[in-house]
């Protein structure tokens, strides 16, 4: 996971795809190749050449298509098919594709041609990076920003919103952006007055162009939108005094896609999947776009938050979830989204979900802390894994957080834990929670590092303990130390509290083998998210968080 939003709106589909994508793209090319001029920018006059197979894009667009989801289930999964998508990139052709004032003009030739009598055919092309359907990457306007070979490809995969903006509008403002349905969207693409033209099937550069203004620019970025696509070979006003639209979305990461056909497609929701050449080291390159219409909005919207930075065992697991989730929530539908910046944490950012996660730590500052009350106190709903619920003084999670830790988790600051993460047999004490109706009343967990905490949470009413461990677990942990093994004594492990739409997680600390190094990163030696009794747990526990019949408002207090 980067340190910026990551994030794939509904059905962040197939990261096994999106593996099999990078992994072809990275693989050395055919001896036939086609000879590729790709100038640094429009106005660039040094021209660099790099061999790329020439049956790439074929094979590359086959193999995107191949890794689609099919609307057809089977068992329980998706078949994988080209079905329903529709091609929205414009077609290269120097006769009829505009070219940006100022960029290089495109030349295609044949080097060899079967209808002169030749034993095969091979092209040599020349063109500018930013030519017809085209990807910016940070590197365009940004100083040391990413080049296109180092753009992830979550923002490039996975749901996107097509928005009609009237032909009597030049400029996408704030105001003009106000008046479309594009919060909660984290791909936004723009079908302007240049699709009803047909402006990308035109040789003849218009300048007057619809663009994104620098505020419409930064009510997007704020919002955390992962990718801006608009339907002419620009963005940017032309002639704007500076390229502010681009430096607000790519200094914050966010991909650009310009000149797109949308001439085949009508405003709505869709699936996009969108993916430049990997040229190394500069800052844009052609792309394939294809879009398919969705099969309807998710039953709820997932954000899930992390930092990612300190215990090898907590990374591991947020490695898991990065694939289990999206997994989930294609089987589920439900959208899961990811983000390491805790400054999303605002009223506007979580407007557009229904239940919010803590994967790995909590919010620091006090805006972000009181934006999450907030939320949960206005019918908000809540995961937490294992280290969210962490508090201790001194440390650098101190015990800081009345709210969070006594009034809405209940247990206070950490006191102590068990040592190596073990399995624990778990005992069901709810069995008539909708997140544990499907469980047996006992089951052998993952292994996992099991906490104890300050309150005894069977003393407080307000909190309604679903799953303990089991007295058949002792003595759990092997130490080294003593106190790391418990031999006796109750300790709950998942619980929610009654006033609030929430449910706490003590798994989330996979087994690591600290003391052997393996190259750059220690070896996982066990996993949380491939138990089914613990994996229905969490899935059934998401389904009841996201289940809006049963939305709450935390009942006033007297004070």
């Amino acid at each position: 996971m980067g340190s910026t939003a990551k994030v794939s709106h509904q059905l962040r589909f197939e990261n096994r795809c999106q593996k099999a994508i990078a992994a072809y793209l990275v693989t050395p090319g055919s001896h036939i190749g086609a000879l590729w001029r790709i100038t640094q920018g429009r106005n660039a006059v040094r021209e660099h050449a790099a061999v790329v197979p020439c049956l790439g894009l074929t094979l590359l667009v086959s193999l995107v298509v191949a890794c689609a989801p099919r609307d057809q289930e089977t068992g329980g999964r998706r078949e994988l098919s080209g079905e329903g998508w529709i091609d929205v990139t414009a077609t290269l052709d120097p006769a009829r594709t505009p070219v940006y004032q100022g960029d290089a003009p495109m030349k295609f030739d044949f080097l060899k041609d079967m209808r002169r009598g030749d034993i095969l055919t091979l092209s040599v092309y020349s063109l500018g990076a930013h030519s017809g359907t085209h990807i910016d990457a940070p590197m365009h306007f940004v100083a040391n920003g990413a080049a296109i070979d180092q753009v992830p490809l979550d923002p490039l995969i996975g749901a996107a919103r097509v928005i009609d903006i009237p032909d009597s509008v030049r400029a996408i403002d704030a105001g003009e952006l106000s008046r479309h349905d594009w919060r909660g969207a984290k791909r936004v693409l723009f079908r302007t007055r240049s699709t009803l033209r047909g402006w990308m099937d035109s040789p003849e550069f218009h300048k007057d162009f619809t663009y994104i203004a620098p505020d419409a620019a930064q009510l997007l970025a704020d919002a955390g939108v992962l990718l801006v696509g608009v339907d002419y070979i620009s963005a940017e006003q032309f002639g704007a005094p500076a390229p502010r639209t681009h430096q607000i979305l790519l200094g914050r990461g966010i991909p650009i896609v310009e000149g797109l056909d949308l001439r085949p497609v009508q405003a709505g929701d869709y699936e996009l999947i969108v993916l430049p050449l990997k040229v190394r080291g500069h800052e844009g390159a052609p792309a394939r776009a294809i879009l398919r219409k969705s099969r309807g909005k998710p039953a709820f919207r997932v954000i899930a938050f992390f930092t990612g930075k300190e215990d090898q065992a907590h990374i591991s697991f947020l490695r898991e979830a990065e694939r289990w989730f999206p997994e989930k929530a294609a089987q589920y539908n439900f959208s899961y989204d990811t983000t390491s910046n805790w400054h999303n944490l605002n009223a506007d950012f979580l407007s557009g979900y229904e239940v919010v996660v803590f994967l790995d730590t909590r919010p620091e500052e006090p805006a972000q802390r009181a934006a999450f009350q907030t939320y949960m106190e206005h019918g908000g709903a809540w995961m937490g894994f294992h280290f969210a619920g962490f508090a201790l003084t001194p440390s650098a999670y101190p015990a800081n957080w009345d709210w969070y830790h006594t009034t809405f988790l209940g247990s206070g600051s950490y006191v102590s834990n068990t040592w190596r993460p073990t399995s624990a047999i778990l005992r069901v004490e709810d069995r008539k929670h909708p997140a544990t109706s499907h469980l047996p009343e006992t089951f052998k967990s993952s292994p996992s590092e099991w906490y104890r905490w300050e309150k005894d949470l069977r003393q407080n009413p307000d909190i309604d303990i679903l799953l303990s461990i089991d007295s058949a677990s002792f003595p759990l942990g092997t130490g080294p130390k003593p106190r790391e093994i418990w031999h006796s004594g109750y300790y709950p492990v998942v619980w929610t509290n009654k006033n609030y739409k929430m449910i706490y997680l003590n798994m989330g600390h996979n087994d690591i083998d600290y003391e052997h190094k393996y190259g750059t990163a220690d070896k996982t030696l066990s996993h949380t998210l491939n138990n089914p009794i613990q994996d229905q747990l969490i899935i059934d526990g998401l389904l009841w968080l996201g289940d809006r019949k049963e939305r709450r408002l935390r009942p006033r207090r007297s004070e």
